[in-house]
């Protein structure tokens, strides 16, 4: 994750090559101000913990004596990060290949789990969403982390995907996963 910004006071900026630093969540970096007073630093992102909390964003220049006009400049942020997105649809899978196609209909009135996966056990209630005619479904402000996906199959059908009956899969912060889709054929 790369943050950046300027400082200024007006159209003064401090001397090139002076020091900012950009703290997240507690872990620090040091950015180089340029002459039009911007900076940029680069954050890991596995160094930084996600779990859906806001990062707090601290920006600090303790200003010289060349350019005191910023004085001592701290700037607290606090940035909600994006949450990510899972879709997919529950089709009747007239071929029993696990393949949705042109010819495949959709199923109304399944209920679709998504939760939260911590090692080979899930963690806290599970979220759902009972598809509609078109048998869509669509799992917003999910926080970045693995999840588990799974829908029941309907009385009278076999599964014929996904291969072992759940997704398990992990997103990141404003990730968009489409095509998770459970496909199931009468008989």
């Amino acid at each position: 994750m790369t943050l950046s910004g300027t400082i200024g006071v007006g159209s003064a900026y401090p001397p090139s090559g002076e020091t900012v630093s950009v703290t997240i969540n507690s872990v620090p970096q040091i950015a180089t101000i340029e002459s039009n007073g911007t900076f940029s630093v680069l954050f890991s992102t596995s160094s930084l913990t996600t779990s859906g909390s806001p990062y707090i964003i601290t920006y600090s220049y303790a200003g010289d004596t060349n350019f005191n006009s910023a004085g001592d400049a701290s700037t607290t942020l606090t940035v909600i990060p994006p949450t990510a997105t899972i879709s997919g649809e529950v089709f009747n899978d007239t071929k029993g290949n696990g393949v949705l196609t042109r010819k495949d209909k959709g199923m109304s009135g399944v209920t679709v789990s998504v939760q939260l996966k911590k090692g080979k056990k899930l963690k806290g209630k599970a979220t759902t969403f009972t598809t509609g005619k078109s048998g869509v479904f669509t799992f917003t402000n999910l926080a970045p982390g693995t999840y588990q996906i799974s829908a029941p199959v309907p009385a009278g059908y076999q599964q014929t995907a996904p291969a072992g009956g759940a997704y398990t899969l992990t997103v990141v912060a404003g990730e968009v996963v489409t095509g998770e889709n459970f496909g199931n054929k009468k008989g």
